[in-house]
């Protein structure tokens, strides 16, 4: 089942950069962000459209931290993510964490070569892959957490490099849940992240390697439907809600009662031409009466309507909060994304 999509496009335009931004990445992943976030930027993203996020400078302290506490399911998760290296391919990439932050899973680069390591193991192991400088890859990892049949599986680009089994794949002491988060590091000077993906080994989709994704981060451009919250100013409900940064509280739309849906239609998509494996909606939301007002997004596929599961707003223009969703499958057919499906389709909110 995949659990999320980051492709870095819903935090303003390329050149972006400071605690702003890592104001941005917090409120998204709810206590992930770069730490000091000062010297992270927006770049072009990788293949040369979207956005990347790019650390100017090496330190330990700087991360992206992705949190995926909610409804664990699975001992067995995957993780996809593009990185551009630096000029040395040094340091630590990626450390996957339990709930208690006690280290399952770290992967690693020496002049290079990749490593990868369990908290519990004696030493790192060298994964069959050398990294270039100053490159992107896609790197994916799939991991079965247990404290003696353990299994790690890592792919480079689309090619398994290294698979390992009957392993100590989690801190024992320690280990009371699955999955707590994951670090993504500043391993060094310029290095940059695209196309993250979390998945676990549960449902009928997406429950094994994806390969080298890429997100495309569509926006609205018309209204369609159900227009019933009231606009902030203007009349066309989608002009209020289209920035391109997802925090942007200058304008927007409102709604008071109960079961009140907006919709809108979206831009086409212009870069992926193959198999589509998921359409994630996001928005952000926050209330003015200081409690946690309960919201759905909403997905029209030909006049098939789905929710999804309800969340509280933020409880203040100040505090907001950000609800995700991903459909897996077009709930017009019950089947795989197409071009066209996600083309036809609307997305939209719900005031519950």
């Amino acid at each position: 089942m995949l659990r999320l999509l980051e492709g870095f496009e819903m935090y303003g335009d390329s050149g972006r950069t400071g605690m702003d931004l890592n104001t941005d990445l917090l409120r998204r992943h709810e206590g992930g962000s770069i730490l000091s976030g000062t010297d992270g930027d927006l770049i072009t993203g990788r293949g040369g459209s979207g956005l990347a996020l790019r650390f100017n400078t090496y330190h330990t302290s700087n991360r992206i931290v992705v949190s995926r506490y909610d409804n664990q399911q699975s001992d067995t998760w995957i993780v996809g993510f593009a990185v551009l290296t630096g000029p040395t391919s040094e340091g630590g990439i990626l450390q996957i964490f339990g709930s208690t932050y006690a280290q399952h899973i770290a992967l690693y680069s020496r002049d290079g070569t990749l490593y990868v390591k369990s908290y519990d193991w004696s030493a790192y192991e060298a994964v069959n892959y050398t990294m270039r400088p100053n490159r992107w890859y896609y790197i994916e990892i799939k991991t079965y957490h247990h404290t003696s049949a353990g299994t790690v599986d890592i792919q480079v680009n689309g090619e398994l490099v290294y698979s390992v089994t009957g392993k100590d794949t989690v801190r024992t002491s320690l280990f009371t849940n699955p999955l707590g988060s994951m670090f993504f590091y500043s391993f060094e000077d310029g290095c940059a992240y695209d196309d993250i993906y979390i998945c676990d080994d549960t449902g009928l989709d997406n429950n094994d390697f994806l390969g080298p994704i890429k997100i495309e981060t569509l926006r609205p451009d018309g209204d369609d439907g159900a227009q019933n919250w009231s606009p902030s100013s203007g009349s066309n409900h989608f002009e209020l809600v289209d920035s391109s940064n997802l925090w942007q509280a200058t304008d927007y739309i409102q709604a008071n009662g109960a079961n009140i849906d907006d919709l809108w239609t979206y831009d086409n998509l212009s870069k992926i031409t193959g198999n589509i494996y998921a359409a994630q909606a996001v928005a952000a939301a926050w209330s003015d009466t200081g409690m946690p007002q309960p919201l759905q997004l909403i997905c029209d596929s030909n006049s098939t309507v789905e929710y999804s599961d309800t969340r509280g707003m933020g409880v203040s223009i100040d505090n907001p909060l950000s609800h995700d969703f991903v459909w897996e499958t077009d709930p017009d057919t019950a089947n795989a994304w197409t071009v066209n499906g996600i083309n036809a389709a609307s997305f939209g909110v719900r005031k519950v």
